[in-house]
């Protein structure tokens, strides 16, 4: 009878560890630091490895936010790609389940929000299920912010209220996560509570960086703002350790290599860079006639005659940096064009991207 009442003990003890056991990590996953964007976009679409892919966006975490799901029909019609969108604020009439509307994704992305209300309501719907079973069918998964937190045993959260906290994700890859890395609240509480135990060793991500694991193990780590990384953070002999992981900027074909073009740090008004001699104070005096003196350009990018600046004259009503392009003909410097960036160093991808298109035309045109 001892003997029996061990066996069942021992029975009782591995049932219960099996239910705590945390899914496998089989499939493609991309997790980044921010909020759903073009670049982000169109590199999922490329790990499908099908030139007109499906992809499915699960705005769940913002509440089904409008904005969200236009912005993701923006992005998706300007990739020309097929897409649709997973909302879960539906009743008995809505036609559609969500096994079938998964069944139909090659790419699934998550967005960001509240990532306990996310997961309370895919647990409750099922939708958790269904999305470890398409990642281990092969269907790629991506997601930012509370949609990277959520595929991790542990990650920072702004989920609850008055402050960060950790929540417990789905435990797919067993290790913690920091999105918003670039956060230095996020960064420091993060370090603070892995030191203390309160989560294990993982990755972070800066907003505009992201890490591919295939499998469980990672494939590549990927930026599309010089400057926003990703890293594999660790506790040892009592101190945080941050390895940045060697990562790809995600750049158009064709762009201006990094080298062949140069960059200046400016800092400096417009009428005190009119002040200058050479290229940069004739730009700046165009410019100061039509933005202000005040204005403050941060960089300058020069590629054979063509010029651009970075300035902040939009900030305060759009929210973004202008980025002006100049041509260099006869001595005078002549307006180009112009763009909106969301930082500075997205202004750069923009110039090295876009600047000897822009250089034809502007040539075509005179």
């Amino acid at each position: 009878m001892k003997h029996l009442r061990h066996f069942f003990n021992l029975l009782l003890l591995l049932l219960l560890t099996s239910c705590h056991t945390t899914h496998p990590s089989r499939g493609t996953l991309f997790v980044w630091g921010g909020d759903i964007e073009y670049r982000v976009v169109e590199y999922v679409a490329s790990l499908t490895g099908k030139e007109n892919p499906h992809l499915l966006f699960l705005p769940t975490a913002s509440g089904d936010h409008r904005d969200n799901i236009a912005r993701w029909e923006s992005i998706c019609d300007r990739l020309g790609v097929e897409n649709s969108v997973l909302g879960v604020w539906v009743d008995s009439w809505s036609g559609t389940t969500f096994e079938q509307t998964i069944a139909e994704a090659d790419a699934i992305v998550i967005g960001g929000g509240n990532t306990l209300n996310m997961l309370g309501i895919w647990r409750e719907q099922g939708i958790d299920t269904l999305l470890i079973e398409a990642l281990e069918r092969g269907v790629v998964i991506a997601g930012g912010s509370a949609g990277s937190i959520c595929w991790f045993d542990k990650g920072m959260s702004d989920s609850r209220p008055t402050g960060l906290s950790l929540v417990d994700g789905l435990g797919v890859l067993p290790m913690s996560n920091c999105p918003h890395n670039d956060q230095a609240e996020r960064r420091a509480l993060y370090h603070h509570l892995m030191l203390a135990g309160e989560c294990g060793d993982g990755y972070a991500q800066d907003e505009k960086s992201g890490i591919l694991f295939r499998d469980g193990e990672v494939a590549e780590a990927v930026s599309w703002s010089p400057g926003h990384h990703s890293y594999h953070v660790t506790r040892h002999r009592g101190e945080i350790v941050e390895h940045q992981l060697p990562d790809r900027l995600l750049i158009a074909e064709g762009a201006l290599a990094e080298g062949t073009f140069t960059k200046m740090e400016v800092n400096t008004t417009l009428q005190q860079a009119g002040e200058a001699e050479g290229i940069l104070g004739e730009f700046a005096r165009v410019a100061e006639k039509m933005l202000g003196s005040e204005s403050v350009i941060s960089n300058l990018y020069q590629w054979e005659d063509m010029i651009a600046i970075v300035h902040d004259s939009y900030l305060g009503v759009f929210g973004s940096y202008g980025l002006w392009y100049g041509y260099v003909g006869d001595g005078v410097v002549k307006l180009a064009g112009e763009d909106l960036a969301q930082s500075v160093g997205e202004a750069e991808l923009m110039f090295r991207e876009k600047i000897e298109i822009i250089r034809k035309n502007f040539i075509m045109r005179e």
